[in-house]
C-alpha cells in the first residue's frame, strides 16, 4: 500500500491540475486589490552594464519600466531592506499568523506580464551590484543580545533583521547542552562538546555529504526578497500550503546559496531544514537534517521561463514529515518531488522568494510569485 507521503503528493499533484490557480484558495489574497490583467511586461535580459539600486528605484518611480505599465503598489525600491506585512491573517479568522514580506531589491504587486500564469502577482528584482540587506555585523550583536531561546524580542517588529535572528539560531545549538544530540544531524554530527567563544571564519568550505572541500567562492554580501510565515509553527503542527512562482529564463545560478524557498527552524537546532536552491545550473532539494544535498534536482532549463506551482505538506517536529512537489502549469507535469520523515524542526517558517549570495558576475534575477494559500490541518 502507498505510504502516507505517497497519498500526499499523488494528492498535492492532483490538486495542482485543477483549473482554480490557488490550491485549497482560502480566499486571502496576500495584498489589496490590484491590476489583475495589465499589459504584457517583458522580463528584462541581463547586459552588460548592470543597474544600481538606486538606477532601479527610479525607473521603477518614473514608471519606465516597459509598455505603461505602473504597479499597484510598489513595496520595496531596492535601495535599503524595507519590511512588512502584506496579509492580515493567513488560516483561521481568529489566528493572529501573518504572512510577512522583507526586501533589499525591488518588491512591487502589479499584474503579471503574459505567459506568467499567476493571479495575485508579486514582482521581485534583484540587481547583479548592490540590493544588499543591511545586515551589519554591529546589528547582529545587538539583536543577539536581545533574543533568547524562549524570549523572541522581535516577534512584533516589523523592522526585525531577520538575517540576524537566524544566525543567532544556527549558534544557539552549541549554547544549548541538552539539544547538542538532536543537532548533530544537522551540521553531520560534528558539534562539539564545548561552546566555542569566538567565531572563526576559513577559505574553504566542506560538503557533509561527500567529505570533500571546495573553493570559496567570494561573497560581496546577501541579497534578500523573501515572504515568511509569521508567528513560527510549534512542533505537531501541521500544514498544507502552495503558492506560484516563474523565474526568468535569464536568471544566473549561484555557487554558493540561492534559496528559492527553505523551511527555516528557530529551536536550538537552528537554521534552515530544508531549501530549494538555484545552484550550479541546477534547481535542487537540499535536506541538511537528513544530508543531502541534491536530494533530487532538474537542471534549470526545465525549471525557469514557465509558471511553477510548488505544493508542500509539513508535519513539524521530531516525529514530522514533508512531501514537496512542484509542476509546470502549463503541462501538469511534475518537475520535483521530494518526500521525508523526521526532524523537520520547531518555531518553524516557510520562506519563499529570492535570497543568494551576491557574487561577481551572477547578474540580475527578476521573478514572479503570488497566489499562495495556506490552511492548517488538524
Amino acid at each position: 500500500m502507498p505510504s502516507r507521503i505517497q497519498l500526499v503528493i499523488s494528492t498535492l499533484v492532483w490538486a495542482s491540475t485543477l483549473n482554480n490557480p490557488r490550491l485549497l484558495n482560502l480566499n486571502l489574497p496576500l495584498g489589496g486589490p490590484g491590476v489583475l490583467a495589465a499589459p504584457a511586461r517583458t522580463p528584462t535580459t541581463a547586459s552588460a552594464s548592470t543597474p544600481q539600486a538606486s538606477d532601479a528605484a527610479q525607473a521603477l518611480q518614473l514608471g519606465q519600466w516597459l509598455e505603461g505599465v505602473v504597479p499597484t503598489t510598489l513595496l520595496a525600491t531596492g535601495d535599503g531592506m524595507k519590511y512588512g506585512n502584506v496579509s492580515v491573517q493567513v488560516g483561521d479568522p481568529t489566528s493572529d499568523r501573518v504572512l510577512r514580506w522583507q526586501a533589499s531589491g525591488v518588491l512591487s504587486h502589479e499584474g503579471c506580464p503574459a505567459g506568467v500564469n499567476i493571479t495575485d502577482c508579486y514582482f521581485l528584482r534583484l540587481d547583479g551590484a548592490g540590493n544588499l540587506q543591511t545586515a551589519s555585523a554591529s546589528s547582529r550583536r545587538k539583536i543577539r543580545s536581545n533574543i533568547g531561546g524562549t524570549n523572541f524580542a522581535s516577534d512584533e517588529d516589523p523592522n526585525v533583521d531577520f538575517d540576524a535572528e537566524e544566525e543567532f539560531f544556527v549558534g544557539l545549538s552549541l549554547r544549548q547542552p541538552n539539544l547538542r544530540v538532536a543537532c548533530s544531524a544537522v551540521d553531520g554530527g560534528s558539534t562539539p562538546e564545548a561552546s566555542p567563544t569566538t567565531t572563526s571564519t576559513t577559505e574553504v568550505i566542506t560538503t557533509a555529504a561527500s567529505a570533500t572541500t571546495t573553493a570559496r567562492v567570494s561573497s560581496m554580501g546577501r541579497q534578500r526578497i523573501e515572504f515568511l510565515t509569521w508567528p513560527p509553527y510549534d512542533a505537531g503542527s501541521n500544514i498544507l500550503t502552495s503558492w506560484r512562482t516563474f523565474q526568468s529564463a535569464t536568471t544566473r545560478t549561484s555557487p554558493r546559496f540561492f534559496h528559492a524557498w527553505q523551511i527555516l527552524r528557530r529551536d536550538g537546532c537552528g537554521g534552515p531544514v530544508v531549501t530549494l536552491d538555484y545552484s550550479n545550473d541546477e534547481a535542487r532539494i537540499t535536506d541538511l537534517v537528513r544530508n543531502c544535498n541534491p536530494c533530487v534536482s532538474v537542471p534549470v532549463s526545465a525549471f525557469f521561463g514557465k509558471t511553477v506551482q510548488h505544493n508542500l505538506f509539513v508535519t513539524f517536529g521530531e516525529q514530522g514529515r514533508l512531501a514537496y512537489s512542484a509542476v509546470d502549469t502549463a503541462t501538469n507535469t511534475a518537475l520535483l518531488e521530494y518526500s521525508a520523515e523526521g526532524d523537520m524542526g520547531d518555531q518553524t517558517s516557510l520562506k519563499y522568494g529570492a535570497y543568494r549570495v551576491l557574487t561577481q558576475d551572477i547578474g540580475v534575477s527578476e521573478s514572479w510569485v503570488g497566489d499562495y494559500s495556506a490552511i492548517e490541518l488538524q
